[in-house]
């Protein structure tokens, strides 16, 4: 930038000769006796081992110097890279997007991209920003003459005094800039002849760069190979018939994956799959890699398919499908590999536990990319979700995920199943599920089996002490309550048996079981009936059959109870509402002394008028 700005901006830049007349009019070809003296000159100081002006290691570093090298050296690099850059972009197949992702897929680490960042920003911002303050100094602004015959790279007039006799005379000289890409040295040796004077001899010893009036032609050319330089990036695809499409593919490892690339027209050109490396996979049919994993699928003129078989994590990556058009046109397709989870493992239980103490589990599984989800299930229920550590596996891109579960387990949980199963995209629900049961300690449930219900007098009977716990009860004492156990019961283990029953069994047994983690005790009371060839007592029933007689009988007497009571309110109901009804025929009756006076009362007499109302009660 700054050499397009000096090049435009400078006075006199990009010109013919005639204007730089000043550096030529007293130019001539230099002589013997100069040559000769110049020789000399340069053989005394080598002579002498005078090291050669400009010498930079024999000179103390000062700020101007080391800001005028940078200058020069910035200058240098951005000319070689902007032409780099354009010479590439002609060249390489690719746009520029292309080549930024393909820097982006490789990953690089944050220090070597900031280092290169400034690598490119430091050079152009150095140079712009100095080159703006040449700029400055080329217009010459706060300088004067004494100062400007010291200051290298700019306009300068000055007098220097050469000659034989001492005399003095002007030698008015320009340095042309040195800034714009032009070495141009101009030596001006003013030596006096004899009887004549001085004559001006300004020798070019060097011209390594082109002259000014070139400089237009290569500005030009370097705006040209810049505008080749982003001539890629404006091509325009979503109308582009011949722009080839992919699609991004996601695969588990282990599996195969498919990748299709077709385009809507084709003028003959073939269709290119490269892998990740840039490889060639497939050049229309034939094949490039020799790969068995890798087979044709289609190929028509306007597609390509490939298949991938066995995939593995180091496939992920980024695959270009190209057709070589003029320009080329490419599109990519990322393939995704999912790993596949290892079978998760279980830890943390060892024993059975006791009823009411917690314990850990832990599962674990590996190998998953991204990484899994671990659920935990109590036989078919599945518990809250419990967090997840998530660790990656080294030198894998893999991860290992880990969940625990802490369970407070009840006497229910005995034989309880715990399972762990993986969640991920890679498996179906289930395919990965380990399963850990458990098993609990716990004191034992105590109940009393009689051998039958109903236990009569003479008879042989037991009874049965039943313990459920974990582990199963080992020890058994059998006691009578508010007394001792009767002389023909036998105890053994968890039967007591009566060889013969009689009513001084009646009462209330005890069974306590210890199964070594606790105690615990149930109860049978025990009352005899008679025996066959007696009248049953109705009081000798057992407990049960008491208490169901006792239910019935109280039913009945509540029936017997309402029966009676909707009896006496009836009754009273139609005593109340009992009358006396007279009839004149029967009014005449009962006064007249016979029939026919009975008749002819009753049709009009109206004597006993008052007995012909009725009453009731």
């Amino acid at each position: 930038m700054a050499l397009l700005l000096r090049t435009f901006t400078r006075t006199g830049t990009c010109m013919s000769r005639s204007q730089f007349g000043i550096l030529y009019r007293h130019a001539f070809p230099m002589g013997t006796t100069a040559k000769e003296e110049l020789n000399a000159y340069l053989a005394k100081n080598s002579k002498l081992n005078r090291p050669v002006s400009p010498h930079v290691t024999i000179y103390k570093w000062s700020v101007p110097m080391a800001m005028s090298i940078t200058h020069r050296g910035t200058g240098v690099g951005l000319s070689a890279g902007v032409s780099a850059f354009a010479l590439l972009a002609l060249a390489l197949p690719g746009n520029y997007p292309y080549y930024l992702d393909l820097i982006h897929s490789q990953s690089y680490g944050p220090a070597l991209l900031c280092l290169a960042k400034f690598g490119i920003a430091f050079p152009l911002s150095y140079h712009t920003f100095n080159g703006i303050r040449h700029l400055r100094w080329d217009t010459g602004n706060g300088f004067k003459i004494p100062q400007g015959a010291d200051v290298s790279e700019h306009p300068v007039e000055g007098t220097n005094t050469y000659g034989t006799n001492g005399d003095k005379y002007p030698c008015r000289t320009r340095t042309p800039p040195a800034n714009i890409g032009l070495s141009v040295v101009v030596l001006c040796i003013r030596r006096g002849l004899s009887g004549t004077k001085p004559t001006d001899l300004c020798v070019q010893p060097n011209m390594a760069s082109p002259s000014y009036p070139t400089c237009g032609l290569r500005t030009l050319s370097l705006l040209m190979l810049v505008a080749a330089s982003v001539q890629s990036n404006f091509i325009p695809i979503d109308d582009d018939p011949f722009q080839p499409v992919a699609q991004d593919e996601t695969v588990a490892v282990g599996s195969t994956v498919t990748l299709t690339c077709h385009v809507k027209e084709n003028d003959n050109s073939s269709l290119q799959w490269s892998n990740t490396a840039q490889q060639t996979l497939y050049f229309g049919e034939k094949r490039a890699l020799r790969d068995n994993r890798i087979q044709l699928y289609r190929s028509t003129r306007t597609e390509l398919s490939i298949t991938i078989g066995d995939v593995q994590l180091s496939d992920e990556g980024e695959y270009t499908c190209s057709i070589f058009t003029m320009p080329v046109r490419m599109a990519r397709a990322t393939v995704t590999v999912l790993g596949v989870p290892d079978k998760p493992q279980i830890a943390g239980y060892k024993d059975a536990v006791k009823e009411g103490s917690s314990i850990t589990l832990t599962c674990t599984s590996s190998g998953s990319k991204p990484p899994a989800k671990l659920r935990w299930f109590k036989d078919q229920e599945e518990l809250t979700r419990q967090p997840v550590v998530v660790e990656t596996v080294p030198d894998t891109p893999t991860y290992k995920v880990s969940s625990e579960l802490d369970l407070t387990v009840l006497r229910g949980d005995d034989n309880a199943v715990i399972a762990c199963a993986v969640d991920h995209a890679s498996l179906a629900p289930g395919d990965k599920r380990s399963e850990q049961p458990i098993r609990v300690l716990f004191t034992p449930d105590v109940t009393i089996q009689p051998e039958s219900n109903l236990p009569r007098e003479g008879d042989k009977f037991y009874l049965q002490c039943k313990g459920n716990g974990n582990p199963e009860p080992s020890t058994y004492v059998w006691q009578k309550k508010d007394g001792e156990l009767p002389p023909l019961a036998k105890v053994d283990a968890d039967f007591l048996r009566f060889e013969t029953l009689n009513k001084t069994d009646n009462g209330v047994y005890l069974c306590e079981a210890d199964n070594g983690i606790g105690k615990e005790r149930g109860e049978y009371t025990l009352l005899v009936q008679d025996g066959p060839g007696n009248i049953a007592d109705p009081t000798a029933m057992s407990t049960s059959s008491g208490v169901d007689h006792a239910v019935i009988g109280g039913v009945v007497a509540v029936i017997v109870f309402i029966l009676l009571c909707l009896l006496i309110v009836i009754g009273r109901y139609l005593i109340r509402h009992k009358g006396t009804y007279l009839t004149h025929e029967a009014k005449g009756s009962d006064d007249a002394p016979d029939a026919d006076t009975a008749i002819i009362n009753a049709e009009g007499g109206h004597s006993g008028a008052e007995d012909k109302k009725e009453y009731f009660i």
